[in-house]
């Protein structure tokens, strides 16, 4: 088993040297695989366009069989069935707009998401001029392509519903669908795999990872909670108890304390507590530089809650990731 603990742990330690002094990191990605395998196109295809996004080789592309019938779909002669599998969203999700086991034309689609719809937001509505972008994936890399559709509505915060579409026997079907805005955002992979990251404020910052297999089973690896100067408040979890812990009494100017769990966000879960502290420059110190170090614990064993090394949630996150076949990042 390979360790794989760098992407999940020192994620949140990127959040915390970036993200807490501002400064906004930029992905990048030289891969040839994924240049191989993904394409993208910022306008839906008109009926006859033979789905080349690139301006540079107008031609029309050898498509393989198994990749018709997602062009069929994008063109308009095909339709996706909604299962209402893994509808994940919270202000958008495809079960405010469509009904299970109904089939749906690339078009109307279009005409179902230009509905406000939202509980949380009026003014979000689909952005008929553009209305998605999409790209091909292969989850579980086993030679069979998936499409990933991602619908983009017109707000103040940027949101979008991001879907995979699979071939099933010869029907297509939604799959999986989450929805995103400018504060919390996923992306996934060319093999499936799901990372997650947001912001709930200047203190509280999220990150997780999930995947798709080769059958679009849903798996949750780890989602993850930092709570930075927890003396604002702290609160966590212990088999499904809610559990608030004061440190208004302490200078937690420079310490975080992360949360991590293995289900969904629901309050029915357990949380792996784990300490960092950070000189004012964001490097990560020794635990036993924390002058209230000894008050901190006496308050976490006086609520029986655990704090965790980083050792440890290590041996958590590849425990966990051998036991659901994760296939790792990148």
């Amino acid at each position: 088993m390979k360790k794989i603990i760098f992407p999940a742990v020192a994620l949140s330690l990127i959040l915390l040297m970036t993200g807490c002094s501002g400064t906004k990191t930029e992905k990048t990605d030289s891969t040839t695989e994924k240049e191989k395998i993904t394409e993208e196109a910022t306008e839906k295809p008109e009926a006859g366009d033979p789905g080349d996004t690139s301006k540079e080789n107008p031609e029309e592309p050898i498509m393989p069989d198994n990749m018709q019938i997602y062009y069929d779909f994008l063109y308009g002669s095909e339709k996706v069935r909604y299962t209402g599998q893994n509808d994940l969203g919270t202000n958008l999700r495809l079960d405010s707009y469509l009904e299970v086991n109904g089939t749906y034309s690339v078009e109307e689609l279009i005409s179902l998401l230009s509905v406000d719809v939202s509980e949380y937001s009026s003014g979000i509505v689909l952005d008929t001029d553009n209305p998605y972008e999409y790209r091909f994936i292969d989850c579980g890399k086993d030679g069979n392509p998936e499409l990933v559709i991602d619908f983009k509505f017109i707000s103040g915060d940027l949101f979008g519903l991001r879907c995979v579409i699979k071939d099933i026997n010869g029907e297509l079907c939604f799959c999986f669908d989450n929805d995103y805005w400018s504060r919390n955002d996923f992306e996934i992979d060319d093999n499936g795999v799901i990372t997650s990251y947001g912001s709930g404020g200047a203190t509280e910052h999220y990150n997780g990872a999930s995947f798709l297999d080769a059958d679009c089973n849903y798996f949750i690896y780890y989602n993850c909670h930092d709570s930075f100067d927890p003396s604002y408040g702290f609160s966590t979890f212990k088999d499904g108890e809610y559990i608030n812990i004061d440190m208004s009494d302490l200078d937690t100017t420079n310490i975080m304390i992360s949360s991590y769990f293995f289900t969904d966000w629901d309050s029915d879960r357990t949380d792996y507590n784990i300490l960092t502290v950070y000189d004012d420059d964001y490097n990560i110190m020794d635990p036993s530089t924390y002058e209230g170090l000894d008050e901190l614990k006496n308050k976490f064993a006086q609520a029986d809650i655990e704090l965790y090394t980083f050792e440890q949630i290590d041996q958590m996150l590849m425990d966990r990731a051998e036991e659901i076949d994760f296939p790792g990042f990148g």
